[in-house]
């Protein structure tokens, strides 16, 4: 058996690098129609009963998703998340979206799971730390500041 780690940062730097908010965009539309379809096929087969939960499960992708990367390319001075930010934000968001569907389900089968709730705060939980993670770098690592740096050590 061969067990291999890597400790390649280039990885994260390209990813970060080769973000863009239109691909981002159409991911979480994709994701939204998806949703869509599916609250559709399963509503057909529901018998008359239904979730909010199912009914509105196209609209996470949309809130999170197509919202914040909108106001990313509307907002052009607004710099662009680093690698770490975007996976963080991206799985909150698909816990977020697989919890909803799993509680619709629940209720329309009608009963409960504790799982569905755990997953739900996991998801809030990483949409938060990618947000902070975001704030944290974006403070620390100004490309100004860094500039300031530089400027003052060639005096």
């Amino acid at each position: 058996m061969i067990l291999y780690t890597s400790n390649d940062t280039n990885n994260l730097q390209q990813e970060t690098q080769n973000y863009s908010p239109k691909v981002a965009l159409f991911y979480y539309l994709g994701i939204s129609i998806f949703c869509t379809i599916l609250f559709l096929i399963y509503n057909q087969f529901a018998h008359q009963v239904y979730s909010n939960y199912m009914t509105y499960l196209f609209a996470w992708p949309i809130c999170l998703g197509v919202i914040p990367t909108v106001s990313f390319m509307v907002l052009v001075n607004l710099p662009r998340p680093n690698a770490i930010v975007l996976h963080l934000y991206r799985e909150g968001v698909a816990c977020m979206t697989v919890s909803s569907f799993l509680r619709g389900a629940l209720e329309l089968a009608g009963t409960s799971s504790i799982y569905q709730m755990i997953l739900m705060f996991v998801g809030v939980g990483l949409s938060i730390a990618a947000v902070i993670v975001y704030v944290v770098f974006r403070l620390l690592y100004r490309p100004n500041k860094m500039h300031e740096i530089e400027n003052a050590s060639k005096r």
